[in-house]
């Protein structure tokens, strides 16, 4: 029978998702199926769209608040091992669900012109993505999780009795073939929604990273060139290449994460938040300055190429607490900087098999950030995502010890859900 959740989802939540497989004689009741799960709220939040009847989007935000709450793993996805369920070091994300949700997030970014969401679109690309394929993108995983200390069987859910796979493994096709083809997906979903327009004729850079962008707006077009290492380093650079006659607004993304954005054009510094005060309304006389709106900085002006923008969002250490639901009901650490989740990395005899012992480290979330360090070092290229990473996050265990921790898209066997233990 299908797994009874300790909390289902409240009003009544459940109701709008009669989700049934008629391809299917054993799933004729509604499903928790992770792909169909984004899949139908995203047909909800169009029929929104479509009607302006505010029950369909009341209906989609609390359902992602809830899953956001519940059911999220610590590398930006929903647990989704064919139905979505509570987070847990062993619990798994199918890749198809990852494709599937990605693409439900960047639309709600687009239709609410709301930056969170492609906060949530980030932290699931630069981590989940990346470690769905091998460093060849020759083979990949049907799901991940978010401790592989081997390629053993994954606990999944199935209609009738709980059943094994060894969906873990990295191999050149799974059986279905749902998640071979649908990783496919993820990237050129992520590259054409790095920057659109806008409903007053502007653009907006929604999602980072290096990029070109050419396209057409009322007066012209406009283009630009994006240089950045991000997430790997903070520091974005758009240097304007064609414009518009007139002017034209332009929205920059501003993380949820970042406390202190740092936004300058041709050196000369632009606030970054809303004016506050008497001082900053007398200043705002006499010059122009950015609006913000959810999550989004606004600047209208008459653009010229060869103009620079040079951005920073400073990337602090920080450790989350989330809590296994399912098995053990314990207290796990995650340590983040930026949208990327980092993980120790254990040495790989291949993709599927350690070459050394594997111990999980306890971590103290109270502890683990004293003399925390975020190291940087030039990126290869190519980058392949290697398990050297030349960035590294320094913390220290329950015990005192250092620990070196890479992304967490860079490893195949790993830890990055880390037992919470007080510090001896």
């Amino acid at each position: 029978m299908r797994e009874t959740y300790a909390t289902a989802p409240t009003n009544g939540l459940e109701a709008t998702l009669w989700t049934k497989r008629k391809d299917h004689w054993a799933m004729k009741w509604p499903s928790r199926h992770g792909v169909f799960t984004h899949e139908d709220l995203l047909s909800v939040f169009a029929a929104w769209r479509a009607t302006g009847d505010a029950a369909f989007l009341e209906a989609v935000r609390a359902w992602y608040a809830f899953l956001d709450a519940r059911a999220r793993l610590p590398f930006g996805a929903t647990v989704m091992d064919e139905e979505w369920g509570h987070p847990g070091p062993g619990r798994g994300t199918e890749s198809c669900a990852l494709a599937a949700e990605e693409w439900s997030r960047i639309n709600l970014m687009a239709g609410l012109g709301e930056g969170r969401w492609g906060d949530d679109v980030e932290r699931a690309f630069f981590n989940a993505a990346p470690a769905m394929t091998d460093r060849a993108w020759r083979n990949h995983v049907y799901f991940q999780v978010p401790n592989r200390l081997e390629a053993r069987p994954v606990k999944r859910l199935s209609v009738g009795d709980t059943v094994e796979e060894t969906s873990a493994t990295y191999a050149r096709k799974h059986s279905p073939l749902c998640c071979t083809a649908g990783l496919n997906r993820v990237l050129p979903n992520y590259v054409q929604a790095m920057w659109t327009t806008t409903a007053d004729g502007g653009v907006a850079a929604a999602l980072y990273g290096p990029c070109s962008v050419d396209v057409a707006v009322p007066g012209g077009r406009f283009a630009a060139e994006e240089r950045t290492d991000y997430p790997f380093g903070d520091a974005i650079e758009i240097e304007i290449v064609a414009a518009p006659a007139g002017e034209m607004p332009l929205k920059l993304r501003l993380p949820g994460w970042c406390a202190n954005p740092r936004v300058s054009l041709d050196g000369t510094p632009l606030a970054t938040k809303p004016a506050y005060g008497f001082v900053d309304w007398f200043l705002g006389l006499f010059a122009d300055r950015p609006t913000f709106k959810d999550g989004f900085m606004t600047m209208t002006r008459t653009w010229r190429a060869g103009e620079k923008l040079s951005i920073v969002f400073p990337m602090e250490p920080r450790v989350d607490v989330v809590r296994d639901l399912d098995d053990t009901q314990k207290d796990f650490a995650c340590l983040s900087a930026g949208p990327l989740l980092f993980a120790r990395g254990f040495a790989e005899k291949d993709d599927n098999a350690a070459a050394e012992e594997i111990a999980v480290p306890e971590i103290d979330p109270n502890t683990a950030l004293a003399g925390a360090r975020l190291n940087r070092a030039a990126l290869p290229r190519p980058w392949n995502w290697p398990l050297a990473s030349p960035t590294t996050l320094s913390v220290k265990d329950a015990a005192g010890r250092t620990l070196e921790l890479v992304p967490y898209g860079c490893t195949k066997l790993r830890a990055s859900m880390f037992p919470a233990g007080a510090a001896k």
